[in-house]
């Protein structure tokens, strides 16, 4: 039927999105962990 079709078609809009906020997420650690190492003498502190 039309509703369950369009109910998939957000189901998987909502997927592609958590996706890309979670490959974001990602490579937002990987910088700024990449960017703390590169620091001489650098500590996280209260984190």
């Amino acid at each position: 039927s039309y509703k369950v079709r369009e109910q998939e078609a957000t189901d998987a809009l909502e997927r592609k999105r958590q996706n890309i906020l979670a490959q974001r997420k990602a490579a937002n650690v990987q910088a700024t962990m990449r960017f703390q190492r590169n620091l001489p003498g650098f500590t996280v502190m209260g984190k």
